[in-house]
């Protein structure tokens, strides 16, 4: 599309009317931003592989606060049973050292992974062991982010107030854009809700989310998924945005 934040609002507006005619009018309206997340992470001072680990993390919420806190507290020594092997690593090139030792403890490789990438991630923890921790500063600031809620007008000052970093501000912009979008297809945007950790629940999200509720009882959701297509053996990037109506819960609010 040549303006994809027009299609999330036909969407999004699509859904709306589908639950209406449905018979269930003004349906409550959540709405999320993985992007605004990911650019924080970009403007954030980390090692890259951190960054890559805290993405991967973002789903899983006990997960995600765990790891952030490990790249806080001050130096990153985590110590754990393969920790012998990890300070075996240093001075030596990893792949070879690696082959190595599972040749001489007779350990077969298992699983999915090669041996380049059990290498990279033995030599991120050797890596982790030196690293100047991540500044309170920056915690405090993604945690200030994943906090903000509210309506989606007055969530747009307070995000503005959370980061000033050149990625963050780029998708404020095209957060703005959309809110306008909604104004256009005629979507009430005062009583929409913005929160900024909604769309954790599913990982392929990589944009904007919504859901519709009636009742308490949420009846639609989609979002945003630009990497699943190429996730599942597309061969190149395909942007796409869909979402899904829970005929059975609609039928079960309705009643």
């Amino acid at each position: 599309a040549k303006d994809p934040i027009a299609v999330e609002a036909r969407m999004l507006k699509l859904a709306v009317a589908a639950v209406t005619a449905a018979g269930a009018p003004n349906p409550k309206i959540t709405i999320g931003d993985v992007v605004l997340f990911a650019a924080l992470l970009n403007d954030t001072p980390m090692p890259d592989r951190w960054r890559r680990r805290l993405r991967h993390q973002f789903w899983r919420p006990e997960a995600f606060r765990n790891l952030l806190s490990s790249f806080a507290g001050g130096k990153v020594k985590a110590r754990s049973s393969i920790s012998p092997v990890i300070d075996a690593l240093d001075n030596q090139p990893t792949d070879e050292f690696v082959a190595n030792w599972l040749k001489q403890n007779s350990l077969p490789q298992q699983g999915n992974r090669s041996l380049e990438e059990v290498s990279e991630r033995l030599a991120e923890k050797l890596a982790d062991r030196s690293e100047a921790a991540l500044s309170a500063a920056s915690v405090a600031q993604i945690e200030r982010h994943l906090k903000l809620s509210g309506t989606a007008e007055s969530v747009s000052a307070k995000l503005s107030k959370t980061a000033a970093g050149e990625n963050y501000r780029a998708a404020l912009g095209a957060f703005a854009k959309r809110l306008t979008a909604f104004n256009a297809q005629g979507l009430d945007v005062s009583s929409m809700r913005f929160s900024a950790s909604f769309g954790r629940e599913i990982e392929y999200y990589t944009g904007f989310v919504f859901q519709l509720e009636i009742r308490g009882v949420v009846v639609a959701g989609g979002g945003r998924y630009d990497d699943m297509l190429s996730d599942l053996g597309a061969a190149k990037r395909i942007p796409a945005f869909g979402f899904a109506i829970h005929a059975e819960r609609l039928q079960a609010a309705l009643k």
